[in-house]
């Protein structure tokens, strides 16, 4: 897809340069999210709507243009062409009586309209005078950083508006009328919600399971294309409220690829890996705070062994005492780093063998670090040697700049060296060797779920790999299938679901789902270490 921005000439003048910054940002995430091959035309205003001129009030506002009735049954087929999902259980004749209404961003998507230069539709993004006016706060321009408590995520209304010209809209509450949305909203299994009423949610399989709750005139005013509250942080709530990431989530990508818009992002389903290696993950559990060990026989569970002594946040691991075997690195509410030091007797990963069984596992020492106000780490790496350090470096990130720092523990809990990266930068999530030549990525996750590899030679950032798609967020960073080079572990915040994906250069080629889902849990950053220290017999 390429989304072509153009400007009001009130915005050109008066908009600040953030906000054409945060403008390229969301055009770059859509260009890589939909791969239609089509080019939609929006103009945007700053203040001001581009199609009338009137102010534009918090937070902002939209308009499809070319909005046209089309054929229920040619739509229909367009969709199941492109393999959208939800598209294989649409019935022959329309759930819902009335006109099915169009825009001409949608058209294009489906082949329904051919290129054109003519506008798609309008945004309008409140000024900041006008925010502060209505609501005493401002826009937070960042994509990465979190908004204050009075900020509100300027991206996040970006991508709200510009999804609603592309057909993100309900026509349920003009009578006769409705849009491809609408046939993704139901009720109760079976039943389609053709009102404005309560309950009405979206789902991909007739009912049966509720992806996300749709906005309806009994919650709340507004549009009923729009996710209600109850959903979370996220850029299609009906009221986007201050003070959080409102990003892109699985539902989101998902609902766009059912109406059309082709792509690369978490609900495009990549070749399945029914049988792999043995292997082990860890997870926490979010009631406890213990630590779970789980051996998985290619990608079913074989055998678990819980740690009895609740631990902090478990954020790394290592072998920092260069005993040959696991160490946690946890974390505490303050910053507080402590290193946690197991103990464990041998199991067989062996080709053939018996599944991976786990035993004795038991905590040998700790060691606390001197400082206690430490940035959060997210994983370890190998990132060069220092003198009187057996570990390797722990990835720390300032959660408000998005810098990053190295930090080099020794084996009794004092910090050897630190190296302090220049830039700033998505989240991190771990780090690994993704091409088996000896060198550490830093891996880092966009609140929309794409993923980058980072490389530094010093402090300095040498290459970025940006990796095709979207995906759950990234958990671990394991070589699963013992091939050299890093993979990676993402979990399904909702559902628990644990998935590794190996990569081929930027392609994804492989998926290997475990089962069964694990939540209340979170994988923790353990797998490198345990499945390349746990002694083999």
């Amino acid at each position: 897809m390429n989304l072509n921005i153009s400007y009001s000439s009130n915005t050109l003048t008066n908009a600040p340069a953030a906000f054409f910054s945060a403008v390229n940002y969301v055009r770059e995430i859509f260009d890589s999210l939909f791969t239609n091959n089509v080019t939609v035309n929006v103009e945007i205003g700053y203040g001001r709507f581009p199609l009338d001129n009137s102010i534009v009030p918090a937070l902002g506002e939209s308009e499809q243009n070319h909005v046209t009735s089309v054929g229920y049954s040619q739509v229909v087929q367009d969709l199941v062409n492109q393999g959208a999902p939800g598209s294989g259980i649409l019935s022959a004749s329309s759930p819902i009586s009335g006109v099915l209404l169009m825009g001409s961003a949608e058209e294009k998507a489906l082949g329904l309209l051919g290129a054109s230069s003519s506008l798609d539709g309008w945004v309008g993004i409140a000024s900041d005078a006008t925010l502060m006016q209505q609501t005493g706060g401002s826009w937070s321009f960042s994509p990465t950083a979190v908004p204050s408590p009075n900020q509100y995520y300027l991206v996040g209304v970006l991508e709200h508006e510009i999804t609603e010209v592309m057909g993100r809209s309900s026509y349920l509450d003009e009578p006769g009328q409705y849009g491809v949305m609408d046939l993704y909203r139901f009720a109760a299994p079976g039943v389609h919600q053709t009102g404005t009423g309560n309950p009405a949610y979206f789902s991909l399989d007739g009912g049966i399971t509720n992806l996300a709750t749709f906005n309806n005139s009994q919650l709340a005013a507004g549009d009923l294309g729009d996710w209600a509250a109850n959903v979370g942080a996220d850029a299609f709530l009906n009221a986007l409220p201050p003070g959080q990431i409102d990003g892109l989530s699985t539902a989101d990508i998902t609902l766009m690829q059912a109406l059309g818009w082709t792509g690369s992002g978490t609900s495009s389903s990549p070749p399945s890996v029914s049988a792999g290696p043995p292997h082990i993950a860890a997870i926490q559990l979010n009631a406890t705070h213990q630590v779970d060990f789980l051996a998985f026989s290619g990608t079913n569970l074989s055998e678990s062994f819980l740690l009895s002594t609740p631990l902090w946040n478990v954020v790394g691991s290592g072998d920092f005492n260069q005993d040959g075997r696991l160490d946690l690195v946890t974390q505490g509410p303050a910053g507080q780093i402590d290193l946690i030091y197991l103990t464990y007797g041998a199991i067989n990963l062996a080709d053939g063998a018996h599944p991976p069984y786990l035993s004795s596992f038991g905590i040998s020492a700790t060691a606390m670090a001197d400082n206690s106000s430490y940035w959060t780490v997210h994983g370890a790496g190998n990132f060069g040697t220092v003198a009187g350090v057996s570990g390797p470096a722990l990835v720390s990130q300032d959660p408000g700049t998005g810098m990053i720092d190295l930090l080099w523990f020794r084996s009794n809990g004092s910090l050897g060296a630190s190296n302090l990266l220049l830039g700033n930068y998505w989240q991190v999530c771990g780090a690994g060797d993704f091409h088996g030549d000896g060198h550490t990525e830093i891996v880092t996750q966009s609140h929309d779920g794409q993923i980058d590899l980072l490389t530094f030679t010093g402090s300095r950032l040498t290459a970025s790999e940006l990796l095709n798609g979207s995906y759950w967020p990234v958990m671990a960073i394991d070589d699963m299938n013992h091939d050299g080079r890093a993979d990676i572990t993402v979990q399904n915040s909702s559902t628990g679901q644990i998935d590794h994906l190996f990569f081929t250069g930027t392609t994804l080629t492989a998926s290997q789902l475990d089962t069964p889902a694990f939540p209340g849990s979170a994988v923790v950053d353990a797998s490198l270490s345990l499945n390349h220290l746990m002694p083999l017999v």
